[in-house]
């Protein structure tokens, strides 16, 4: 993690704040989630990328005049808005059960994660409740027309996407504005922000696309709809069989990752202008992994998914 900013103790004071019961229920967060296989995971071994829960902290090199105390402050922000937007999002989704502990825990998460940002920019005290409406708005639009099969374009994907991704940026643009930077670099800061948000996306819908179809909401096939024609006029139904050759048709999957390595190359080069070298070289190593996908999956469809899935069995095998 970063030398500045330790996410698990960030988590733990936060947890060690609440009262008795929401106390006891914190560490468990992350597994009631389905984000970690249980509760003793440390919460900063939980993602694979220490961009999603630390991200203010991958700027600070870029801020020299800001005190890490701020940074601090901003991760907290970030970390609690970003788990409070996973919970949301599947409880949304169906995939978790909204408990009363469980949303009495999430009322906490909220409430400390607007007190920390309010400390750094009471201006932008409400920008996480901006931030879940319009998620949330995005998201119900997104599984209505995935679920309807409807064509769409990747401009479409593009904007829904993002749109989902809010609470990814708060907390960074409030330290931004600590730090003093004039519009130009805030803006840089968040077109960085948008790159790493929409690659990481990305990437994940093309390596999840069949667990997403099983649930009606798979972008991969809504897109190759929109580019294929013969695909838009078959009659065979919308079985797993059939959108696996809707997808070897047009190559959509490809594209994806394609986009995936462009979103987070645009990251690497805009985040080394503004000094923020750690996650600029992070976004690179990320693009050029994605060169060996999108090859892959070029030459044979599907590839990015088998890799994926090798890669998950090596790493319950081998650990």
């Amino acid at each position: 993690m970063s030398p500045v900013v330790n996410i698990d103790a960030l988590w733990a004071a936060f947890c060690d704040s609440l009262p008795p019961e929401p106390r006891q229920d914190a560490p468990q967060l992350a597994a009631w989630l389905g984000l970690a296989p249980c509760s003793s995971v440390p919460l900063s071994d939980v993602f694979k990328h220490e961009v999603t829960l630390a991200a203010p902290a991958l700027f600070g090199a870029a801020m020299p005049s800001v005190h890490p105390t701020w940074v601090r402050t901003a991760v907290l922000a970030h970390l609690l808005g970003i788990l409070e937007a996973f919970a949301s999002d599947r409880i949304a989704d169906g995939q978790v059960s909204e408990t009363a502990r469980l949303k009495r825990l999430l009322e906490h998460v909220r409430d400390a994660r607007d007190r920390a940002l309010g400390g750094l920019d009471a201006g932008l005290a409400s920008a996480y409740w901006e931030a879940e409406r319009r998620s949330r708005a995005a998201a119900i639009t997104e599984h209505q027309l995935l679920s309807e099969h409807t064509p769409m374009s990747f401009a479409d994907y593009h904007c829904l996407s993002l749109a989902k991704q809010g609470a990814a940026f708060p907390a960074t643009l409030a330290l931004t504005r600590m730090a003093g930077w004039d519009q130009s670099r805030r803006r840089a800061a968040a077109r960085v922000l948008e790159g790493v948000v929409l690659g990481l996306q990305f990437h994940d819908d093309v390596v999840d696309w069949e667990d997403d179809w099983t649930r009606g909401n798979a972008w991969a096939v809504s897109l190759a709809l929109t580019q294929c024609a013969a695909s838009r006029s078959s009659n065979a139904g919308f079985d797993l069989v059939t959108a696996r050759r809707i997808l070897a048709d047009c190559g959509v999957l490809a594209q994806m990752l394609a986009a995936a390595r462009r979103h987070f190359r645009a990251s690497a080069r805009i985040a080394h202008w503004l000094g923020a070298d750690r996650l600029s070289a992070w976004a690179q190593q990320e693009a050029v992994r994605l060169d060996a996908l999108v090859e892959g999956e070029r030459k044979s469809v599907g590839y990015a998914v088998r890799a994926h899935q090798l890669n998950g069995w090596a790493l319950e095998v081998l650990t």
